[in-house]
């Protein structure tokens, strides 16, 4: 299928978090395109053109795109099966500011989907949970569409690097509205000044790139002040939380923001990063195909799936946990659920395999399942992990 566009709608170069005109551009016009995993099973193209503030040192994408055209992308994505962060950094944040978690009446905005974090480990320690999608809020219409108590808490976890700048000033009106007088409200975003060293926050669909200063800035016009920012306490590595208040006043430190040199040079190591692994890719199938595996087997229908299969005709066996991504393996490869796909192993199949761990957040507990289930060494599983390193990557944990 043709590739989709993301329109751009206008161009606007003031900083969506402080709005001063003081920007520069840090990035020539490019245009990234998305993996086909989706229900249209076609990629998407978006036009990216990003500029620094001077004033707080946001980075964001001037080209603004069309709502009808995030609603279409957004509202076509597959759902989340799985959750890739640390559900008790999240749980031990909230317990942390929040005086009782009894009865508390909690809001998740910009969750795809309800999982264990939602459906167990909220309601385990005592809230009542609502969550939203932010596509199904296009218009920040959720206090209309539904009755909603007061909230003690909001929380929204990696999304508003999504948003527009009418987005980002809808969340936080929304948020200002709805939580109590003495509620909070968490945030998680990636950090500029992590890209040097991942670049996972520099996705296609990725319009805002915050550090803990230009956040407190953009809550700060909205009246809300900025009580802790924490990259330990994030639920994940690449970037960092932030508690913040409703506030009358507030207090701007001046010192508190990162030297704009660092956060330009920050980002610009991750674009480069982000352009390298596309060699990766290809050196990657030249280095493995040199051993003497017997056939190949891809565990992880995703995005590495996708990139692996673009450059390579080797005919794989696909595997994934989640049914649903059998729709998106490539013709010639065959699908194997994870469950059938041990059962083979334990059977005494696939010895001499060469199995490629693309679902590199469960590397450890998929490496651990293969060991536990058949004879298999480490020099039978590869990481691809074009991110955090640009050589080939062995398991390093041996056959216990």
């Amino acid at each position: 299928m043709k590739n989709k566009l993301i329109c751009t709608q206008h161009i606007d170069r003031d900083c969506p978090a402080c709005r001063s005109s003081n920007t520069e551009e840090i990035f020539s016009e490019e245009t990234k395109t998305s993996s086909s995993i989706n229900n249209y099973k076609c990629a998407w193209e978006w036009r990216h053109h990003e500029h620094l503030c001077n004033n707080c040192g946001h980075i964001f994408n001037a080209n603004i795109p069309y709502e009808k055209d995030l609603q279409e992308y957004y509202s076509n994505q597959s759902d989340h099966a799985y959750e890739d962060y640390s559900i008790q950094n999240r749980i031990n944040l909230i317990l942390s500011v929040t005086n009782s978690t009894r009865c508390l009446k909690v809001l998740d905005y910009g969750s795809n989907k309800p999982l264990s974090f939602h459906k167990e480990a909220l309601p385990s320690i005592g809230c009542d949970v609502f969550h939203q999608d932010i596509i199904s809020d296009k218009d920040n219409t959720l206090k209309n569409q539904r009755e909603l108590p007061e909230l003690d808490l909001i929380t929204s976890y990696f999304c508003l690097e999504h948003l527009t700048p009418k987005g980002l000033d809808n969340f936080f009106d929304f948020a200002k509205i709805s939580l109590k007088s003495d509620g909070k409200l968490i945030i998680e975003v990636p950090s500029t000044t992590e890209y040097f060293y991942d670049c996972s926050g520099l996705l296609h669909e990725h319009q805002q790139h915050f550090n803990p200063y230009s956040l407190k800035m953009l809550a700060s016009r909205h009246g809300f002040d900025v009580k802790k920012i924490s990259y330990q306490d994030c639920s994940r590595t690449f970037g960092f939380a932030a508690v913040l208040e409703k506030t009358e006043q507030s207090g701007l430190d001046i010192a508190a923001m990162p030297r704009r040199s660092c956060i330009k040079s920050s980002f610009l190591e991750g674009k480069l990063k982000q352009r390298s692994a596309a060699n990766y890719c290809k050196s990657f199938w030249e280095t493995i195909s040199q051993q003497k595996h017997s056939e190949y087997i891809i565990w992880g229908i995703n995005d590495y799936y996708i990139n692996l299969k673009a450059v390579s005709q080797i005919p794989v066996i696909a595997v994934d946990s989640n049914q649903i991504k059998s729709g998106w393996v490539v013709p010639g490869d065959k699908y194997l659920s994870a469950k059938d796909f041990l059962q083979r192993l334990t059977e005494g199949t696939y010895k001499k395999a060469a199995i490629i761990i693309t679902a590199t957040s469960y590397s450890e507990e998929i490496s651990n399942m293969i060991f536990s289930n058949s004879s298999l060494t480490k020099e039978n599983i590869y990481i691809y992990s074009p991110i955090y390193g640009q050589n080939i990557t062995r398991m390093a944990n041996s056959n216990p």
